[in-house]
């Protein structure tokens, strides 16, 4: 479901989630996000769903059904990156990993290039993240194409290939 269309309960449930610092441990600085900061990413993505151009911030929620009910254990974004190009981040809490959250994925890529777009998509992830470079690294649609320092922190930059790759050419 799309933040934009998010209902106040599911909202509320993506603030719970991205202010625990154990689950944002990994994403971006390591800091905990504010309910003041999620309420600001909400009204910009009904702005940027609203003018409906590909290349503008866009939100998922991932969601768990649990006893008849769906709650939102994470997050998949697409946001700008370097030289215009966009970057793909995704987050789920523990109760929601190993749920399917690279579904998730699948459908933003859908999402995004069905609206046009048609820009490169990187993936970030800090190298203590092991689970998620596993993923990307055991997925031949993903390309590890640099390492460096970011935040003082070592990542791994890998460049989604569309499925335009054979395994062969991915790096491990």
């Amino acid at each position: 479901m799309s933040l934009g269309k998010a209902t106040p309960i599911q909202i509320k449930e993506f603030k719970k989630i991205s202010s625990n610092s154990r689950i944002m441990k990994n994403i971006g600085r390591g800091i905990p996000w504010s309910s003041e900061y999620v309420d600001e990413l909400v009204k910009q993505t009904k702005q940027d769903e609203a003018n409906n151009n590909p290349n503008y911030f866009h939100w998922l929620l991932l969601a768990k059904k649990e006893n008849a009910k769906e709650r939102v254990v994470g997050y998949v974004s697409l946001r700008p990156y370097k030289d215009n190009d966009l970057q793909i981040r995704t987050f789920v809490s523990p109760s929601g990993q190993g749920h399917g959250s690279a579904g998730g994925e699948i459908v933003m890529y859908e999402y995004y290039y069905n609206l046009g777009g048609d820009k490169k998509i990187y993936s970030v992830v800090k190298a203590t993240n092991v689970k998620s470079v596993n993923m990307r690294e055991k997925n031949p649609n993903w390309l590890l194409v640099s390492t460096s320092q970011v935040h003082g922190s070592l990542h791994k930059e890998f460049l989604y290939l569309d499925g335009q790759s054979d395994e062969s050419s991915c790096t491990s």
